[in-house]
């Protein structure tokens, strides 16, 4: 058959299940969405670098949303 809209699912959806959060702003819930990115690249990543690259953001940026999410990586 056909793939519909609902068969697939958003990001969103794929990280905080069928049904978003309530009260959550979206500035939360992107905050949450960015930082889990982060830390799931991070874990697959050999170095920041990689990581930024992957990203297809600056080291510099990387680590600065590292700073402002309080993520630690070990290179």
């Amino acid at each position: 058959g056909y793939l519909t809209r609902s068969d697939t699912k958003t990001p969103l959806q794929a990280f905080y299940g069928a049904k978003l959060p309530e009260g959550k702003s979206l500035a939360e819930m992107t905050a949450a969405f960015e930082k889990e990115i982060i830390t799931h690249t991070l874990a697959g990543a050999k170095s920041l670098s990689e990581a930024a690259r992957t990203l297809r953001i600056t080291k510099q940026g990387l680590s600065y949303k590292m700073l402002k999410y309080d993520i630690q990586f070990k290179e």
